[in-house]
């Protein structure tokens, strides 16, 4: 069986019993840890903004405009390149194009004058972008190449049929002639 502690001011020493600590003193929450003081950040003031000590909100770099034409050049130059001969590629891959190219002179602009701190995203968005524009601009003029080719042999094959006026053995002639050509 264990004794009692004895009564606040009545200890002895030896006896095992550890008093408390003191109370904080009156007024405030005491001093603050030393550990916070000693940190290469130091204590936050209060109503100081995340961030390093004295920041102002918004002085970070400004990055934005080479993240997107880096984004913007890659779908583009993807779509167009790989789904150009899909005319959705075509569709995707110029105004991508554009869009990453107007964003990369932008952001290497930035960086240039050390706003932001992207400057090879930003190289690298506007190269992807005239990628982007020379594949969907190769893709639409063979494309067009293509249709009208198509389109001169198919006239030329209803033209020979018109002229073979239901003669069987023209109307097959018609035939090779279109699958050969």
């Amino acid at each position: 069986m264990s004794t009692p502690p004895p009564p606040p001011g009545k200890e002895q020493p030896g006896d095992g019993y550890t008093p408390p600590p003191p109370p904080p003193p009156a007024g405030g929450y005491g001093q603050p840890d030393p550990g916070y003081a000693s940190s290469p950040y130091g204590a936050q003031p209060i109503g100081q903004p995340y961030g390093q000590p004295g920041a102002q909100p918004g002085a970070g770099p400004k990055n934005g405009a080479g993240t997107t034409a880096l984004v913007t050049g890659i779908i583009g130059a993807l779509s167009a390149v790989f789904l150009g001969w899909v005319v959705v590629g075509i569709i995707f891959g110029i105004p991508l194009g554009i869009a990453a190219l107007v964003f990369g002179i932008i952001g290497r602009g930035k960086a240039r004058r050390g706003e932001a701190t992207n400057g090879g995203a930003a190289m690298t968005g506007l190269i992807l972008g005239i990628v982007s524009l020379l594949a969907s601009i190769g893709w639409t003029v063979a494309l067009a190449f293509f249709f009208n080719s198509a389109h001169h042999s198919l006239t030329d094959y209803s033209d020979c049929i018109k002229k073979a006026s239901g003669d069987q053995a023209k109307v097959e002639q018609c035939g090779r002639d279109f699958t050969n050509s």
